[in-house]
């Protein structure tokens, strides 16, 4: 109604987010720009990931050979092993910066997918894609 539209106008699913972030600006004040100088995108990976390690059992540990060999400077790329037995589980890049020339949506993309090759284990290689500033 606040916004010119008839009360029985229908909000759909993919509008939550949307009026959710408006509610909370104008009824609580809320500043999503200020919240984000709390989140900053390194300590969240960081935290993100040592939950994930603590769940599935796995260690992720930077991989600077693979990340020279990325599509661009800025991508991250992670070793995951078997935190209980040390066994290569796979590889994973982070591209979690907009740029030029980049689509912007995020993405998880399968690059190489874990499979029997010439009779050993290919480990799978995959790819989270984001667009969040720098």
């Amino acid at each position: 109604k606040a916004d010119g539209y008839p009360d029985d106008c229908q909000l759909e699913p993919y509008d939550r987010s949307f009026y959710a972030k408006r509610v909370e600006e104008a009824t609580y004040q809320v500043d999503h720009e200020k919240l984000k100088e709390y989140f900053p995108l390194p300590v969240v990976t960081e935290g993100v990931l040592g939950i994930y390690q603590g769940i599935l059992g796995l260690k992720f540990e930077p991989c600077e050979e693979m990340a020279k060999r990325a599509w661009h400077k800025d991508v991250l790329a992670y070793k995951v092993t078997d935190s209980s037995t040390g066994k290569l589980v796979g590889f994973f890049y982070m591209d979690m910066h907009p740029r030029e020339g980049k689509f912007g949506h995020a993405a998880c993309f399968g690059i190489q997918s874990g499979c029997e090759y010439k009779g050993e284990w290919q480990v799978p290689i995959a790819a989270l894609v984001c667009n969040f500033p720098k």
